[in-house]
């Protein structure tokens, strides 16, 4: 650090991710998970103007950016995305309160936005092959359907 202003000014920057011990998202460059997701909202918006599209998926994927926020990581960059962050991810999504058959929707969407701005095939926003871990799956078909038989939905 060249000065002790400089030192202090990235210290507040950082300090909440290093004390949750996760790298700070100031050590990575490219695209961040909230500038994906506006990415991904702004290609959405135009299929539904014309007509590709319907209003009730585009409402399905404005509520990721909320799941990441509720995680902590909106605005981490996705080059430095680990499995222990979709993890965190996974968690939001479960204790959500929400039914298993919309957590797995959840889950495939942000999948799909990934697969949508990753490199083959998708828009090349980011170059990195994304590593979701093991926790990162939807809920298991059995478990939905005998979910949706106990509640009646």
């Amino acid at each position: 650090m060249d000065s002790p202003d400089a030192a202090l000014r990235e210290w507040i920057e950082d300090k909440d991710y290093l004390l949750a011990g996760i790298e700070p998202p100031t050590r990575y460059g490219g695209i961040t998970i909230g500038e994906l997701l506006d990415e991904h909202s702004i290609r959405l918006s135009e299929k539904v103007a014309a007509g590709q599209m319907s209003t009730r998926t585009v409402g399905d994927y404005a509520t990721l950016p909320g799941i990441f926020e509720s995680a902590g990581i909106l605005n981490f960059p996705v080059e430095a995305l680990t499995p222990a962050h979709f993890s965190a991810v996974w968690r939001v999504i479960a204790n959500s309160g929400l039914s298993l058959r919309t957590q797995k929707n959840r889950v495939m969407s942000i999948k799909a936005v990934f697969n949508w701005g990753g490199p083959d095939p998708g828009v090349e926003l980011f170059d990195c092959r994304i590593k979701y871990g093991p926790d990162f799956r939807p809920p298991k078909l059995h478990d939905i359907e005998s979910q949706q038989e106990a509640t009646g939905v």
